[in-house]
């Protein structure tokens, strides 16, 4: 994927086999395949690669899932991810977000190539339930606890997802520039509340202002 290579069609059906899902479930580190995976999203061809994982059946040795994930996870997730990923891949080229640092373009593949398992959760030890994408980089991958847990929004794939989720419900109003039932969406009161305090010289703030602004401040 990095070099734009095309594998050999022996290789694609000897890499796909059951023998090397087996090999790649059971003897490499997790460690060790959350460091490539790393490198592939973070290379010049994430879409070829995650699209490989695919091909090849190995997306779901990879990003293994818990076994009692809720709704369980469909045997064509990779073909889904891989269009989320392939989707934020080329919005990235666009000169809006071409800005992104590294770190940056690293989360928001991430995000995207998530994006389907957002609702997906387990049930841990104490039967709490956990978003699947915490266990995915904690456990799968093995990497950094600050990608998958909540805190700091712009260092988190699950805050982005959240943030995501509270976007998609002002686009309605974004499109129509109506006035947008504000009231039913909890979570943009105490913002709203924050950006009315400061604005002393126009406290009637019309609702079309409202809806920019929370698409503005980060959440």
């Amino acid at each position: 994927a990095r070099f734009g290579f095309t594998l050999d069609e022996e290789l694609k059906q000897d890499a796909s086999s059951e023998e090397v899902r087996v090999a790649l479930g059971e003897k490499i580190s997790r460690e060790r395949i959350g460091n490539e995976i790393d490198l592939m999203i973070s290379g010049n061809g994430p879409v070829s690669a995650v699209t490989y994982l695919s091909d090849l059946k190995l997306f779901g040795v990879v990003f293994a899932f818990p076994s009692s994930s809720e709704p369980a996870p469909s045997e064509d997730c990779g073909s889904l991810c891989k269009a989320y990923l392939e989707a934020m891949w080329s919005l990235i080229q666009t000169p809006e977000l071409a800005k992104f640092n590294g770190e940056q373009r690293r989360l928001a593949l991430y995000a995207a190539l998530f994006l389907p398992f957002r609702k997906t959760v387990y049930k841990d030890n104490k039967g709490k339930l956990i978003p699947d994408v915490n266990h995915i980089f904690k456990f799968s991958l093995k990497r950094k606890t600050s990608d998958a847990e909540t805190g700091k929004p712009s260092n988190m794939i699950i805050n982005i997802h959240r943030t995501t989720e509270r976007f998609l419900s002002l686009i309605h109003s974004l499109e129509s520039k109506s006035g947008a039932q504000l009231d039913n969406l909890d979570w943009a009161t105490d913002i709203l509340e924050h950006w009315k305090s400061i604005s002393l010289d126009d406290p009637e703030i019309p609702e079309t202002s409202k809806i920019r602004v929370l698409t503005c401040i980060p959440l």
